[in-house]
Order: C-alpha cells, then structure tokens, then sequence
C-alpha cells in the first residue's frame, strides 16, 4: 500500500504525480484497486460508528426520531417497500384511496430506493432498515472516492486517508437519515471523474480492434462509463442534475480551448447516457401527469430566496461545531456576527480544514490562470481541471450566481445548490492526495541521502498521512451530531406501544383519521405576519410527525400521507371547519379510529380534548408520551345510524370524501365542486383586521357584506368552478379586513350540525386557504 512513484520535482506543489501515474493506476488489478476501495469504505464506516456513538443505539430502533427533521418521510418509504413492494404506491396512507406518490420525483432515487429493499429481504424492520442503510452510505462514499483517487493517480495510502475524509464529511453527518439519500453522495466522485475525463481527452468508450459488432464495443472503460452514468442518474434528482451540469460545463471548456466538435463526443455520449437514464427513471411520473395533469402543489415558488444557495464562507470556515476549539471559535464567531436565519444547510457544507488547503491550491492555479501565470504551465493537468471544477460549481452554486438567475427565471425545483459543496470538497481532497503524495516523495527522497533517516523506511510518510487523517476526523466530526438515542428510542417505543393499543381495538384493515391536517410531501409551517390569527410556533417543526402511527404498525391504513395538490387529499377541505364537523365526515366516511397529535395544536390541547369529548362523549387513550391521542369512533358510528337515515350519511360520506374545494388568493376565493349537480353550501370565514365591510360578489351579484368577526353566506354552486370576488368597502385600505381560515361548508353536512358551534381549531400548519386580503 506504500507508493514507489518518484517524482521529478520534489519541493514543487505546481506539479505532481496525477500526470505520471494515472496510466500506471488504470493498469493495475481490478481486485487490487476494489480491495483499497473496500478498506476505505469500512475505515469511513468505523470513523462514523465512533463519531456517532453507536454504541449506546439499538440497531432496531432509528438514530434520529426527532420532529427537526425529514427521517420519518424516509420511514415511510422504506415501510411502504417493505409492505407493498415498492414506494409509488401505499394501500395503507392516503385512506381511504391510497397514496400514490408519482407526483414527487423519487424515481431519480430508484438505486437507493432498491438498495432498501435488498436491505428489506433481511430484516423487515423500517428502523434496521434505515440504519444499515445509512451505515453503507459511508461504505460507498468512501469506496467510490477510493476508486476515482486511485484512477487519478493518487498512491494508495493516501487514497484511503482522503477518501474517507470525503465519506466523514460534515455534510454527511448533518444530512445523516434526515435526509437519507443525500448521505449517498457516491456518485459525485463518478461526476468529478467524467468532468476531469472530458477535458483530459481520457478514454470513455473504447471498442476491441475484432470480435462481434456488440463485443467490439463491451471493453472495460464503457462498461465503467455506462456503469458510472447510470449511478449518476439513479442516486438523486439533485446528484443526476449536478452530473448533467458538469460535464455539459466540461465540454463547454473544452470547446472553447479546442473548437472542434468532434472532440466533445465522448462527453456529449456521457451526457446522453445520463439524461436517458434519469428519463428512465422519471418515466412513470411523466406518464403519471401525462393522464392526470401536472401537480402546481408541487412546485417550489422562488420567493424562498437564495437561503439554499452555497455560501463561499462557510465552504471554507472550519466546520461548526468543530472538535478543535480554536478552529470551532473562529466558525462560531461567524456565526455569531452574521446569524443564520431559520433552517441552514449552508452551516455544514464545510470541506474542512484539511479540504482548505486543497482549496486555496486550486484558488490559486485559479487566479494564476487568469493572470497568466507562467507556474501554472507546470502544473499537473489533474490539478487544472479541478480548478476550472471548482471554478464552475462556484459560478454555478454560490448566492447570487447562475442558481439565483434560474431559481427565478427557469425553475426552483432544483433550489439547493449548496449540495455542489460536496463536489469542491471532492476535487479539494483529490488536490491534496496528489500534494501529499509529492511530500512523501520528498521525505523519502531526503532519508534517502541520510542513513539515520534511511533507517525508517516509508515510515515518516506513512504517520504523515495517518496524522493528516487524524486531524481530519477530528475537525470534521462533531459530538453535535450525536443524536439523543434514549429519548429517540423513548418515543419510537411509544409510537409502538400506540399502535398496538389501536390494533388491539380495532379490527384489522381498519381506517384511521388522524388531525392535525398537515400536506404531504412537505408540509412545512407557513411563514406569516405578526398579529396572524392561526397559531404558530416558529421552533416546531411538524412536516411528517403524522407518519408516527403508520412506520410501526400492522394492518392499519391512515388518512395521512394523500398528495396534496390532489382530489384525494379530501382531508385539506376539513382542516377551516370546526373540529366536531371533521370527525363526523370521517366517522361517516368509515373510519373506525382517531389520533389526534397534540403538538399539533399549541396551547390548545384541552380546547381539541373538550371540542372532541363534546362529539363523541368520551375521553382519549394516551399514547406513552402523551403525544398521541386515541378515539374508537365505532360507538359514535353507531349513534349516527341511529340518529340519521341512510340517505343523509351517504350524503356526507361523498361531501367528505368528494368535498367542494376551496383555494384562495388575493381579492377572491374559487370553489370547485366536483359533482355532476348544483350544491348548496355556505361560505364561512373569520373577519379580522380592519374595522370597514368586506363586500362579496359572485358573477357581478352582490352577496351580504362581511361585518363583524365571522361571516356565513348562503352560495349556490353549480358544477364546475365558481369564483367569489373579495372587495372593501370606501376608506383607507388599512381600514379593509380580510378573511381568515375561510371554509365551503357542503349542504349534505347540515343535518349534522345541531349542537356544533364556534371557528375551528386549526393545527399548526393551518389550512390550505388561511386568509385572503384585498389586493
């Protein structure tokens, strides 16, 4: 594992061995170089075992749990595989009518996503799964950072020192299984590789000189290069874009150094290759909204800003959270002055200390370039094409560049490009592979002519590179990362408890309600004004706490987890009517149980209590923690049969399920009622803000003017869509109010009204229609 290689100038960084020994690497065994990537993937693995603690977690149990971050969305996938086979499709979310998920482009994750169900054949445990899921994340970003080190030229040593300061990056232990797949980052190295491959006119694709037209054209560096487009396409949306843009960058480059098309086949074949695999992937969302239409719930409004965009200063400050104080202080004094707002992916894309030197090499050969530097001539050409790569991902990714011009002029879907830190952190640990490999050479050099130094062998290189991993893994791995096992198993094991309580109960295949409504996919807590009505909370974050029930439990469906944006997310209808109206739609659409999460309702637990046990006349059963509430609804489905004809509980059983929808913007509300017959309905809302009349109007006739604190207004709705105009009344328009949680009440619910009273009890991300003012 020690080099040979001597080099020609060793006290010279502006040259080194990618040049001289990247034909050697490429020549050696293919089991030789596996073997390195192996030992770097479980070295990576063992460094994150220890940095995490694992010690003090069960393997059966998730490592983090916590309502901070998206570990549950993945819970849910992988329990949806290991249930049904695959992810597009959940006959247990969603109910009454399924979840289906081709809205959201997971598809590009279609590798991760069968490396979970290989996991799934071994354990059919989500928690297991998720972990060892994690675990290989660090196998494979190591192993695959090996492998491109070693194609490059760097010696083997040092190769598995940066390729596990790559696996260990704090990227991957802030994105941990919070955001699972994004820990599997293995297929940057590949996308650095084809940007350096391009420009260095190294073979692609190479054909036999005889043989069969197909043999012809099997050789070892196609098959790796449709092997590593393929990985590129199929490990993420993000991870797929990051590859297409950089090798159409690299060929952009090498078109402007060599006008010559022909030159750009190899990348222009790459490229194609990526593009048509991650189309593969994504085809069955494109057929999806090919029958059913395209999803505007789905799509990221650009209003967001550049708070996803790469910030340059905490690429290359020392990590938060840093072991070593003195480098730690530096990053928290930034910190300090210049205060992240809310969530900060920008804080952990740190390349680390040791990256940084890598880094300001690569600035600058950068700058030498555009100076016309005569020492950057000398320099190795490994080392120049990762300066223009981290020269492109800079224009690209960084706040105000080309990411904020497409961000608002092209799309937001692809809004954090911070995640491109990871490929300058590549190409900086490559840089500094080849800038030890130099050092090595000259200590070696320099025992050479001395016997006592001469006496130690490679020695004095090899502690080097065992000091630079060190001082890596300590600067880049934090106790901050630890998660709080104890109260995360705390709460997984009442999650367990609570649905053995439900199954116990319930009969199997039983429907199950749960409240607060929360959108799904993301559904985050809106941002609003001071002086909102709807409550809120700033530091609670609630996106997928309403999956809790489902990860663990056998045989129960739940109405979370229908795609919003979608008739079947029915659920969103209820979320302005009062509490008592959405447990009687449900309780009349056939659902047999009702959680309740209390979180989701701040400071207003003993109204929801007091609101439900005036309904349904009963207590709750508690979850472990108290987070959960539980209600049998089957008593009271038999007390509204008794209670009610047949007609009247079909009747509400379609307004629920198949509920007038109500959207809202600035000066006028739409109401679509997906029946076939006109329906009457009442318009209710809350008045707020001002002290003058609203006046609504519907097809140029005037409706009765909102004054006071709530409004209720008779419509008649024919088939279709129909569109209420919003205006004020003469004045200043500080004066106007506005509309708050307005909600379409369908007729089929009045027989079900008596003794139903006051607003409703909205959770804490409100519902979807929460005010509209005057434009």
């Amino acid at each position: 594992m020690i080099e040979s290689e001597r080099a020609p100038q060793p006290l010279s960084p502006a040259s080194g061995p990618g040049d001289a020994t990247a034909s050697r690497a490429a020549a050696r065994p293919i089991a030789t170089e596996l073997g390195y990537a192996v030992v770097a993937g479980l070295l990576a693995l063992a460094i994150a075992l220890w940095a995490l603690k694992v010690w003090d977690a069960r393997l059966s149990v998730p490592f983090r749990y916590s309502e901070v971050d998206d570990t549950k969305f993945y819970l849910m996938l992988i329990k949806g595989i290991l249930a049904h086979g695959w992810f597009l499709t959940n006959h247990n979310l969603g109910a009454p009518f399924h979840q289906q998920l081709y809205d959201y482009p997971q598809s590009a994750d279609d590798l991760n996503l069968f490396m979970v169900k290989l996991i799934g054949l071994v354990s059919p445990h989500p928690g297991v799964v998720i972990n060892v899921f994690l675990f290989l994340t660090f196998v494979l970003d190591g192993a695959a950072a090996c492998l491109v080190l070693r194609r490059l030229g760097v010696s083997p040593l040092t190769s598995i020192v940066c390729a596990v300061l790559f696996a260990v990056l704090p990227y991957h232990f802030f994105r941990s299984d919070s955001h699972l797949f994004l820990s599997s980052y293995w297929s940057l190295p590949l996308t650095a590789y084809l940007f350096i491959a391009v420009l260095d006119d190294r073979p692609l694709f190479t054909r036999r000189p005889s043989g069969g037209r197909v043999r012809r054209g099997l050789t070892p560096p196609t098959l790796a290069t449709v092997a590593m487009c393929a990985v590129i396409a199929s490990t993420g949306l993000y991870y797929a874009v990051f590859g297409l843009v950089m090798i159409a960058a690299a060929m952009v480059l090498k078109l402007l150094g060599r006008p010559r098309l022909r030159s750009l086949g190899p990348g222009l074949a790459a490229f194609a290759l990526v593009l048509v695999v991650l189309v593969a992937n994504l085809g069955p969302t494109a057929v999806y909204h090919a029958q059913h239409g395209g999803n505007s719930a789905q799509v990221h409004s650009a209003s967001q800003g550049d708070s996803l965009s790469m910030s340059a200063s905490y690429l290359v400050l020392p990590p938060l959270h840093d072991r070593i104080a003195p480098l730690r202080h530096v990053t928290e004094h930034y910190a300090n002055v210049t205060p992240p707002h809310g969530y900060c992916e920008q804080c952990y894309e740190s390349v680390g200390t040791t990256g940084d030197i890598g880094l300001i090499w690569l600035l600058v050969i950068a700058f030498g370039s555009l100076t016309g530097a005569a020492f950057v001539g000398r320099v190795a050409r490994v080392h120049r094409w990762s300066a223009l790569g981290v020269a492109v991902v800079l224009a690209i990714a960084v706040t105000g560049a080309v990411s904020s011009l497409t961000r608002v002029f092209v799309s937001n879907d692809i809004r954090a490009w911070n995640r491109m830190s990871v490929l300058i952190a590549f190409f900086a640990l490559l840089t500094v592979g080849l800038l030890l490999d130099r050092l090595r050479a000259w200590i070696r050099d320099r025992g050479a002519r001395h016997a006592r130094l001469a006496r130690l062998g490679p020695w004095p290189g090899i502690l080097l590179v065992v000091a630079v991993l060190a001082f890596g893994v300590a600067d880049q791995t934090s106790r901050f990362f630890v998660p709080n096992f104890a109260k995360d198993a705390a709460e997984y094991h009442s999650d367990a408890g609570l649905d053995a309580m439900i199954e116990r109960t319930l009969p199997r295949g039983a429907d199950i309600m749960e409240l607060p409504y929360v959108p799904y996919p993301e559904g985050y807590q809106p941002y609003m004004a001071p002086g909102q009505t709807l409550p809120f909370s700033e530091i609670t974050n609630f996106e997928y706490e309403l999956g809790r029930p489902y990860i663990q439990s056998h045989g129960l469906s739940f109405s979370y987890g229908a795609m919003k944006g979608r008739a079947s997310n029915w659920s969103a209808q209820l979320a302005a009517k009062p509490l008592a109206l959405s447990v009687i739609g449900a309780t009349a659409a056939g659902f047999q149980g009702l959680t309740v999460d209390a979180d989701g309702y701040p400071d207003a637990e003993p109204a929801v209590v007091a609101a439900l046990r005036r309904v349904l006349g009963v207590d709750p059963r508690y979850s472990a923690d108290h987070t959960f509430l539980f209600y049998d609804l089957r008593p009271y489905a038999r007390r509204l049969r008794a209670g009610h004809t047949a007609a009247q509980l079909r009747a509400l059983r379609q307004a629920t399920l198949y509920p007038l929808r109500l959207t809202c913007s600035t000066g006028r509300l739409t109401v679509v009622n997906p029946s076939a017959t006109t329906q009457r309905a009442v318009l209710d809302a809350g008045v707020s803000g001002g002290a003058g009349a609203l006046r609504l109007s519907v097809r140029g006739e005037p409706l009765a003017p909102a004054r006071g604190k709530r409004l209720h207004v008779p419509l008649m709705l024919a088939p279709g869509t129909t569109t209420v105009l919003v205006s004020g009344s003469s004045g200043a328009a500080s004066r106007t109010p506005r509309l708050t949680a307005p909600t379409v009440v369908a007729g089929a619910f009045d027989p079900f009204l008596r003794g139903v009273s006051g607003g409703p009890l909205t959770g804490i991300v409100g519902p979807p229609c929460r005010s509209v003012q005057i434009g």
